[in-house]
């Protein structure tokens, strides 16, 4: 799957970051360096791609 982030600024200069192909926590790896250079982090909003990444990966260690 291809991973893809994606920057919007905002008519209020705001900046949103979005990333896709990227399921699980790896997502903010991928964001780290670009969310330092832009300053502080004012919201963090998990996808259901985020969540059903973790819940797969819950359920795999549970089987262990």
């Amino acid at each position: 799957m291809t991973q893809k982030i994606i920057v919007t600024i905002e008519t209020d200069g705001s900046i949103k970051i979005a990333v896709s192909g990227c399921p699980g926590p790896g997502c903010k790896q991928l964001t780290a360096d670009l969310e330092r250079a832009l300053g502080a982090v004012t919201k963090d909003t998990r996808t259901a791609e985020y969540h059903q990444q973790a819940q797969q990966q819950g359920h795999a260690h549970g089987q262990s």
